[in-house]
């Protein structure tokens, strides 16, 4: 991503603290971003409405329990793309969110790269 184009907000969702410190470390070293973060999905919709930017995010969680938690900024058409630490689901090329999986264990440089696509597929998306 070049330095005259706005970095995304990024938002990390993960429960396991040394993940979460890892992936927060490796953003804050790539791009110079310190990520917001959550433990669980749960606020995750609400946290889109206060950021209301275009957005990368990065999530431990079900597919299912990321899709629910995401359904009002789907809604407002808030450009979002999403690394999803998961095994992709039968079915997953229907779903109404540009989606990255990264199944465990992953290493930094393959999700570092899964980030670097993800924010250059969000610059693709209109605003």
């Amino acid at each position: 991503m070049s330095n005259d184009q706005q970095l995304p907000e990024f938002i990390v969702v993960e429960d396991d603290p040394l993940v979460l410190m890892d992936i927060r470390d490796m953003l804050m070293r790539e791009f110079n971003a310190l990520p917001l973060g959550l433990e669980t999905v749960r606020h995750l919709d609400e946290l889109l409405a206060v950021v209301g930017r275009p957005a990368v995010i990065i999530a431990g969680c079900s597919l299912d329990g990321f899709l629910g938690a995401i359904q009002d900024a789907v809604r407002q058409k808030l450009p979002l793309v999403a690394v999803l630490i998961a095994e992709k689901p039968e079915g997953a090329a229907e779903l109404p969110i540009d989606l990255t999986f990264v199944p465990e264990p992953f290493s930094s440089e393959f999700m570092l790269e899964a980030v670097k696509s993800a924010c250059v597929r969000l610059q693709s998306i209109p605003s």
